[in-house]
């Protein structure tokens, strides 16, 4: 853990009402970890992103970082675990403790 980083509960991304609902397993420890919006910061995330762009969900510059402008279009990003599990595998108590979240929208 870093202190710089995020490191905290991801909070999901879009708004609450989006048609299109993209479910991860959990916060990368090295992208949504560090900065604090899911699929941000690594590989899954350039992926992700230009797909979005590409079909007319996200809109903006996709930088990599949490204030880079981009914004997403009738589509919520959100991960079935808000922290980053040991060794990236959620426990079932994890993931009951974090189902609620998947069930209503998070505060924004």
């Amino acid at each position: 853990m870093r202190r710089a980083w995020f490191n905290a509960p991801v909070p999901s991304f879009g708004p609450p009402d989006a048609r299109l609902l993209i479910v991860g397993l959990a916060p990368g420890l090295k992208g949504a970890n560090r900065t604090g919006r899911p699929f941000t910061g690594d590989y899954a995330g350039d992926l992700l992103y230009d797909t979005l762009k590409r079909f007319g969900f996200a809109r903006g510059n996709y930088e990599a970082r949490p204030d880079d402008g981009l914004t997403l279009i009738d589509a919520r990003i959100t991960n079935a675990v808000r922290c980053v599990p040991p060794e990236n595998k959620p426990t079932p108590a994890e993931i009951r403790t974090c189902r609620p979240f998947s069930k209503q929208p998070s505060p924004r």
